[in-house]
């Protein structure tokens, strides 16, 4: 575990250079812009062009982020919020100071604003298919995140990769109407030119892939000397659970009725479809457990459980019954609107 901390390599100073590089080339752009509207200031060719060049630049530049909207208040979840205070005090990190809830069955810790307030996301699907001491193992991963300091230093990075990603839309926008030989011709720049983004960004995750590896693995261990390593290890099973009917959550939200519809009950359809998946589904899951991952930035499930059942440990804190249920409680009256979210995301599905 001591291997695991973050360290300076070749190939982080390398992704940071480049991504500093993009910011630098989307200030560019944003300074540019402004500049060539002040120079050319009244010609309208001058203007259109300094304003567009503005306009992509701001697109482009770093955000800071905002608070999202389905945040839970302190006051109306003082149990929650009580657990993560625990949670935070067992590994030595200051309490987070929002929670908030998402539609998605996912869990994620990042800093907003300008003053970086800490922001616990909770998918509630995820959430309401753990049992007590597994959800003490979800918030302790994420917090183990700000214990280690990952959001701040992959800012930089993830936010370059989302300018390169922004610019890789524009410039395969597909053709519309008739195209003459011109058309096709800036069309193949552009194809050209989108080539190149995209080279960058694989380059960029390349340089930051192992870093970003070895920070999951260290929030796991850290995490799991909190809730116990077996608890960390079922999450991780729950995980392959999902993988084997991926998709539960859009079968849930497609029984929900179109007259008097119960948005809340989309989560109860979700748990109950997830409980009866077939052993052989769940069994060929897990035989893809070496190939499963959460995303790119995170290393394949299996060896996650791994290198935690090298270091066996017993939690230090517990979730009794009684207190879980007293949180589904608290956040049963956000269900409606989260599940309204769902229904509006694949509204084309019920036509």
């Amino acid at each position: 575990p001591e291997r695991l901390k973050p360290r300076v390599t070749v190939g982080i100073v390398f992704a940071h250079i480049i991504a500093i590089l993009i910011h630098l080339v989307s200030a560019s752009l944003f300074i540019g812009g402004l500049f060539l509207i002040v120079w050319t200031w009244p010609a309208w060719l001058g203007v259109t062009l300094g304003i567009a060049l503005t306009t992509a630049g701001w697109f482009l530049l770093p955000r800071f982020g905002n608070l999202p909207d389905d945040t839970v208040p302190r006051e109306q979840a003082p149990a929650l919020y009580t657990l993560t205070d625990e949670i935070a005090a067992s590994l030595d990190t200051p309490p987070i100071d929002v929670i908030a809830l998402s539609p998605d069955p996912n869990a994620s810790f990042d800093r907003v604003g300008l003053r970086g307030t800490s922001v616990l996301t909770l998918g509630l699907p995820l959430w309401r298919i753990l049992p007590p001491q597994e959800r003490v193992a979800l918030i302790a991963h994420e917090l183990a995140h700000q214990e280690n300091g990952d959001t701040g230093r992959r800012f930089l990075i993830t936010h370059a990769l989302t300018a390169l990603y922004g610019w890789h839309d524009v410039l395969t926008q597909p053709p519309q109407g008739e195209r003459s030989f011109m058309d096709i011709l800036i069309q193949g720049f552009t194809e050209f030119f989108a080539l190149i983004v995209e080279g960058i960004a694989s380059t960029l995750l390349r340089l930051f892939w192992s870093e970003s590896h070895r920070a999951e693995y260290l929030a796991d261990y850290l995490g799991s000397r909190v809730s116990g390593t077996r608890a960390f290890i079922e999450t991780n099973n729950r995980l392959l659970h999902l993988a084997a009917y991926p998709e539960a959550l859009f079968d849930a939200t497609m029984k929900t009725p179109a007259r008097n519809p119960d948005y809340a009950a989309i989560f109860d359809r979700f748990t109950r479809l997830l409980d009866e998946v077939s052993p052989e589904r769940i069994a060929a899951a897990e035989a893809r457990a070496d190939h499963h991952q959460q995303d790119v930035t995170h290393p394949p499930t299996a060896w996650r459980s791994d290198l935690l059942n090298g270091f066996p440990t017993d939690p230090k804190v517990t979730l009794d019954p009684q207190t879980s249920d007293t949180i589904d409680a608290e956040l049963a009256p956000f269900a409606d609107r989260l599940g309204l979210q769902l229904v509006r995301r694949w509204a084309y599905s019920f036509k």
